[in-house]
């Protein structure tokens, strides 16, 4: 059985999957949301590997999630987001470091 402590922050990491998935990844920006300290969730991830694992998921979902907006973009003619992409994966238009 759970005691009082341990089942708020069940809570809290709960509340921080739900706002990391809405913030697209923010981990400041959810950790300010739910009224926690960065170093606290780095406990977590540290502590916890189920929660690591569903931060990692989150997070990859959210890729794909900008990935697609930005396949979108590019269909739709967005010069930017095609610049982008090509920056980042055609060989000819790399840039040189």
């Amino acid at each position: 059985m759970q005691n009082g402590e341990q089942v708020r922050t069940n809570v809290k990491k709960r509340l921080f999957l739900t706002f990391y998935k809405k913030t697209l990844g923010s981990v400041k920006a959810t950790c300010d949301k739910i009224g926690i300290e960065r170093r606290t969730y780095y406990d977590w991830l540290k502590k916890d590997p189920e929660f690591n694992l569903e931060v990692e998921s989150a997070l990859q979902e959210s890729l794909e999630d900008m990935e697609g907006l930005l396949n979108v973009s590019m269909l739709q003619g967005d010069s930017a987001s095609i610049r982008f992409w090509l920056s980042r994966r055609h060989p000819d238009f790399m840039r040189r470091r």
